[in-house]
C-alpha cells in the first residue's frame, strides 16, 4: 500500500474548507489593517503581515510542542483553558472588535500578525 491510498481524502478537504470557514474573519481584519495605505504599498502589507503571523505560529507552535513535555503543564495548560473559556462566556458578546488603520507598512503588517496570532 501507498501512503496517498491510506490517506483519509475526505477528512482532509473536510479539514480545508474549515480552516477556510474560520479564516474569513481574519480576511476582514487585513482588509481593514491595510484599508488607509496607499495601493502601491497595500499589496506589500498584505503580503508581508500574513507572511508574519504564519512564521509566528509555526514558531509558537514548535515552541509549545518542545514544552509539552513539561510535567503537569498539560493539566496546567488546561484549567488556563477553562479560565479562558469561562472569561469568555462572562463577558459578554463581542463580536466587533476595533481594527484601526494605519498609514505606514510596519503599522498595519504589525496589525495583522496581532489579530492572526495574539488575539483570542
Amino acid at each position: 500500500m501507498t501512503f496517498v491510498s491510506v490517506i483519509d481524502w475526505s477528512a482532509i478537504l473536510k479539514i480545508v474548507v474549515l480552516d477556510i470557514m474560520l479564516g474569513v474573519d481574519n480576511t476582514i481584519v487585513i482588509a481593514l489593517a491595510c484599508a488607509a495605505l496607499p495601493a502601491v504599498l497595500r499589496l506589500r502589507a498584505l503580503l508581508l503581515g500574513t507572511l508574519g503571523a504564519d512564521v509566528l505560529r509555526g514558531v509558537l507552535l514548535a515552541a509549545a510542542n518542545y514544552v509539552m513535555d513539561i510535567p503537569y503543564l498539560k493539566i496546567t495548560a488546561g484549567a488556563y483553558l477553562l479560565y479562558i473559556g469561562y472569561k469568555l462566556l462572562v463577558a459578554g458578546n463581542d463580536d466587533n472588535p476595533t481594527v484601526e488603520q494605519h498609514d505606514t507598512v510596519l503599522a498595519s503588517i504589525w496589525t495583522i500578525i496581532d489579530f492572526r496570532c495574539c488575539r483570542l
